[in-house]
């Protein structure tokens, strides 16, 4: 019985998939979606100029017990149930977090509604509520949101209304930041164009003849021949995932399933103005 339903989830993620071909459709909320091929791997792109859309970051539970590292707990939802319950344009996961472990379909933490820390910068509404991370030299690099544009600095400025917070920079100042990890995995990246653009990016991955993924190289490298100027990697493998219109554009997977969306601590987003 339980293979025969893990093989109905798998075949009804298989399907589900989108196609593999160059796609760009234009919006006219003032974003461009490009899906093409990099090498063997799938990657989305959406493209919004913030002058048309409202940031929304997703916010705490103050009730909850703090984390270890006195940030906030967040009660952990699928960027779809994010975007569907706060009505945005588009979304995608945002920040690492804790705890977590994914074993099996059905042996995974968070599950929804469960207690989740992010890591790093998270402000929303003005108001700061990530973690301090405590295993590194120095502050994540944040993606800090005012109310005209986007910067990204190692610490946000005064005036910051939302920000989030990556692992790394894969792209400063315009070039390919290089790193030592050979790990071909899902990816999802932040960043803005030399036009001022927000760029999201989902690399889909984990997914043998379809989409295996991408290393960091790689990814920072097809991220500055894109005119980025600044990106940073946000979590990714069973936690990246892009949403349009309420739907999923992107394959997912999660606990091995393709087309299932993790549980995330927190979730950034566009409401079209």
């Amino acid at each position: 019985m339980l293979l025969a339903c893990a093989s109905f989830l798998l075949l009804w993620g298989y399907g589900r998939r989108p196609s593999r071909s160059h796609v760009s459709v234009e919006f006219e909320e003032g974003a461009r979606y490009e899906r093409r091929m990099v090498g063997d791997a799938l990657v989305h792109e959406l493209r919004l100029r913030l002058e048309r859309f409202e940031v929304v970051v997703s916010r705490p539970d103050l009730a909850r017990a703090r984390g270890p590292e006195g940030g906030h707990g967040f009660p952990a939802r699928t960027v779809r149930e994010f975007a569907r319950s706060e009505r945005v344009f588009a979304a995608i996961n945002a920040n690492f977090f804790h705890p977590f472990h994914s074993n099996a379909p059905w042996d995974f933490s968070p599950r929804a509604g469960e207690t989740s820390w992010p890591i790093g910068d998270v402000i929303s509404g003005g108001v700061s509520y990530g973690t301090v991370v405590t295993d590194a030299d120095e502050p994540w690099p944040a993606a800090c949101f005012d109310r005209t544009g986007v910067a990204f600095a190692l610490r946000c400025p005064a005036g910051t209304v939302h920000a989030v917070a990556g692992q790394t920079w894969l792209v400063q100042e315009g070039a390919a930041v290089p790193h030592r990890s050979d790990a071909v995995a899902p990816r999802t990246a932040l960043g803005v164009d030399g036009e001022g653009r927000v760029v999201l990016v989902v690399v889909d991955g984990r997914q043998p003849l379809y989409s295996p993924g991408l290393t960091l190289d790689a990814l920072a490298s097809h991220l500055a021949t894109r005119n980025l100027v600044d990106a940073i990697n946000l979590d990714g493998g069973g936690s990246s995932v892009l949403v349009v219109e309420g739907a999923v554009w992107s394959a997912p997977i999660h606990t091995r399933l393709p087309m299932r969306m993790r549980p995330v601590a927190v979730q950034l987003g566009f409401r079209a103005r």
